[in-house]
C-alpha cells in the first residue's frame, strides 16, 4: 500500500503565516496600550521645603522642610517614574507659585493643589489623589536689608596689635519687626570658632575667613537673617590660643587608702560638697570642653589613715583633677586654690552618724 505525500506549498501558507503574525503583533500592542492606560495607585514619601521667591522682600516660616505622604495615581510606569524621582527628596514650593501666596500674612497651603502644579509632579505624568497632611500653615514676614558694622568675637584667642576686618560693614536682611533689636547702631558678629584657632600658630598673623552671626539678643532668630556677604576676613596677630572661664560648681571628693576608707564613713559639709565659682585656665577648647561638659573637673580631699583615725573635721583641698595643661587661678574670687573643707569622719562600728565640732 502506497502512502499519502505531504506537499509544502509557500504560496499555500504565506497569507495563513503572515495574518497570524499581524495577530500577534496588534495583540501585543494593544496589551501594552492597555497597561499603560491602567490607573493604578502608590504611595510616596518626601519633604517640601517652602521658600521665598524674593528673598529681599519676604520671608517664610516655617524654616525645615514637612514630610508629606502623596498618594498618587497613574499607569505603572508613570508611578514608578514618579516615586524614583520623589521618594525621600524635597520639593521646593516657592512663594508666588500657583497655590502659594506672595503677600505676607498668615496662609493655609493646600497640598494637592500646590504640589500638582510642580514641575516634580507634572514631569512623571501622574496625578495626586490625596495628601498627609493634607494642608500646612505658613507665615510670610515682610523683611528689610539694612547695612550693619562687623564687630570680631574671638573666643579663646589671646591677640596682640589691632584686628582688621574687611569689609568691616556688611548688608543684613531679616524681618522688619526684628530690624529694632539691633538698636541705633547695628551690628553683627564675626564669630572665629575655636576649632578654626586651633590649628593657627602664635606669634603670627592670620587673616582667616570668618562667618557672620546676629548678636545674641537675636540668637533664637538667626536663621530668618541673611547677610552679603556672609563671611568677611578677620585679620589679627595671634598672641597664644590659652583662654579662661569661670566653673559654677566643682564637686569635692574624698580619696585615701581603700582599706581604711571602708572603715569610716566620711561625710562632707553639705555648705562644701562643692566649690563655687572656680576660675581655670587653659587651652581654649579644653576651657570650652570644660564649659559645655565634655570635660570634667574635680578638687579632691586625701585623707591618711591617721587623720581617719583622728576623725579630722577640716582638710584643705589635696589635689586636683583638671584635663591636661589646665591650672586653676581663683577659687570664690580668692587666690588661695586650696580651700579649706568641712568634713565628719566616723567609725562604721558606731551607731549612728556622730557629728563633730566644726
Amino acid at each position: 500500500m502506497s502512502r499519502p505525500r505531504f506537499s509544502f506549498r509557500w504560496s499555500q501558507w504565506k497569507p495563513a503565516i503572515g495574518n497570524a503574525i499581524v495577530v500577534t503583533v496588534v495583540s501585543i500592542l494593544l496589551w501594552m496600550w492597555a497597561a499603560a492606560r491602567t490607573r493604578e495607585t502608590t504611595s510616596v514619601t518626601f519633604f517640601v521645603q517652602f521658600v521665598s521667591s524674593d528673598s529681599m522682600r519676604l520671608a517664610v516660616l516655617p524654616l525645615d522642610p514637612t514630610t508629606v505622604e502623596v498618594e498618587l495615581q497613574g499607569s505603572r510606569r508613570d508611578l514608578d517614574r514618579a516615586k524614583d524621582r520623589l521618594s525621600g527628596k524635597t520639593v521646593i514650593l516657592r512663594s508666588g507659585s500657583p497655590g502659594i501666596p506672595a503677600t505676607a500674612g498668615s496662609h493655609v497651603i493646600d497640598f494637592a493643589r500646590a504640589l500638582s502644579r510642580t514641575e516634580d509632579i507634572v514631569a512623571t505624568g501622574v496625578a495626586i489623589s490625596n495628601t498627609s497632611p493634607v494642608s500646612a500653615s505658613i507665615e510670610l514676614l515682610e523683611t528689610e536689608t539694612i547695612e550693619a558694622k562687623v564687630t570680631a568675637v574671638l573666643p579663646g584667642v589671646q591677640v596682640s596689635g589691632p584686628i582688621e576686618i574687611e569689609p568691616d560693614r556688611v548688608s543684613i536682611t531679616l524681618p522688619k519687626t526684628l530690624v529694632p533689636s539691633l538698636g541705633a547702631d547695628p551690628h553683627v558678629e564675626a564669630y572665629l570658632s575655636p576649632a578654626q584657632t586651633n590649628g593657627l600658630q602664635p606669634g603670627r598673623r592670620h587673616a582667616p575667613e570668618v562667618p557672620l552671626r546676629v548678636p545674641e539678643a537675636l540668637a533664637a532668630q538667626a536663621r530668618l537673617a541673611r547677610f552679603e556677604p556672609d563671611r568677611v576676613r578677620v585679620a589679627f596677630t595671634l598672641a597664644s590660643r590659652s583662654s579662661r572661664t569661670t566653673l559654677r560648681l566643682v564637686p569635692v571628693q574624698i580619696a585615701g587608702p581603700p582599706a581604711d576608707l571602708e572603715r569610716f564613713i566620711v561625710a562632707i559639709d553639705p555648705a562644701d560638697a562643692f566649690l563655687r565659682d572656680v576660675e581655670v585656665e587653659g587651652p581654649s577648647e579644653t576651657i570650652r570642653a570644660l564649659e559645655d561638659g565634655r570635660a570634667r573637673a574635680l578638687a579632691f580631699i586625701h585623707l591618711s589613715a591617721d587623720e581617719l583615725a583622728m576623725g579630722l573635721t577640716r582638710k584643705r583641698i589635696s589635689l586636683w583633677y583638671l584635663p591636661p595643661n589646665v591650672n586653676v587661678d581663683k577659687v570664690g574670687g580668692s587666690a588661695d586654690t586650696t580651700p579649706l573643707v568641712r568634713l565628719s569622719i566616723t567609725p562604721r562600728a558606731a551607731t549612728g552618724p556622730a557629728l563633730n565640732a566644726r
